[in-house]
């Protein structure tokens, strides 16, 4: 932990006391508390109030995602980006002919957030929203016009596909 970039801040100041007992605990590593309830003691739950909620977040293992000491990464985080979503979810750009560019970026956190969303899929915001923030070219001469209160994910992959526009079937002529 020492020299790394990120270091959490009771670490910092020698405060060890903070999360760790000096002489006896039932936690390992002589802890205070256990899972995230040790960290909720200075951290907010980010899963407070919220109808979606990652698993990780949701089982109290902060420690999934985040090193309790220090890291190199931001957030305290255990990896970079992409690569620390991919330690359990599966990279969805692998053998796609095409990929959003978010995802071919390695930027889950464009869309997603990563501890808990009103939102299914943990998206950051209502998905046409979400998408129009990006994509504000869609245009209403299009079959746009006719979907009415249906979502682009009707028709689009958000991840990856193999037609052109991450369209799920192809577009029917008229």
């Amino acid at each position: 932990a020492e020299g790394a970039e990120y270091p959490h801040a009771p670490v910092e100041e020698g405060e060890c006391g903070t999360c760790h007992s000096g002489h006896a605990s039932d936690e390992e590593y002589l802890l205070k508390g256990s899972g995230a309830a040790l960290c909720f003691e200075c951290h907010d739950d980010p899963a407070a109030d919220t109808e979606y909620t990652h698993a990780p977040v949701e089982e109290g293992e902060c420690s999934v995602c985040h090193a309790p000491h220090a890291s190199d990464a931001e957030y305290l985080l255990l990896g970079q980006g992409a690569a620390l979503c991919f330690e359990c979810h599966d990279n969805p750009a692998e053998g796609a002919e095409y990929v959003h560019s978010p995802v071919e970026e390695g930027e889950c956190s464009a869309c997603h957030t990563p501890h808990a969303s009103d939102e299914e899929s943990l998206l950051s915001g209502p998905e046409a929203a979400l998408c129009g923030e990006c994509h504000d070219d869609v245009s209403e001469e299009k079959t746009h016009s006719k979907i009415g209160d249906k979502t682009c994910s009707v028709c689009h992959d958000p991840h990856q596909g193999k037609r052109e526009y991450l369209l799920k079937t192809p577009v029917p002529q008229e």
